[in-house]
Parts: structure tokens; sequence; C-alpha cells
């Protein structure tokens, strides 16, 4: 009986320990060059064809600035 308190207790104590998995972080969605950062984040209606164009549009302006 004392045996079965003591490995109750272990299994009590060891499953307070447990490390509990965490989501991976999401991929980076940052655009950098010099000191200039486009963070782009799409709106959750908007197609995957409408945000990149828009996202290109921004690009071609960031393009034509210079450092």
């Amino acid at each position: 009986m004392t045996r079965i308190i003591a490995l109750a207790g272990v299994a009590a104590l060891l499953s307070g320990t447990v490390a509990f998995a965490q989501a991976p972080p999401p991929p980076p969605g940052v655009l950098e060059r010099g000191d200039v950062r486009v963070d782009v984040k799409c709106a959750d209606d908007d197609t995957t064809k409408a945000c990149a164009d828009v996202t290109l549009q921004m690009l071609e302006k960031l393009g034509t600035f210079r450092p």
C-alpha cells in the first residue's frame, strides 16, 4: 500500500512539470530594405491574388525610392 501511495506521489509531481507544446510562431511576413520595412497582413476576407497584387504595387513604389 505504501508503494502505491509513493508511486502516486511521484506521478503527481512529474505531471506538474510536463511542458505543454506551444504552437510555432507564424512565418515572417516582413520585407526589409535598408531602413524601410514593410509588414504585409491581408484581411481575412481578401483573396490571395488581391492581397498579392496590392503588395506588389507597394513593392514597386518602394523600388523607386533611393536609400
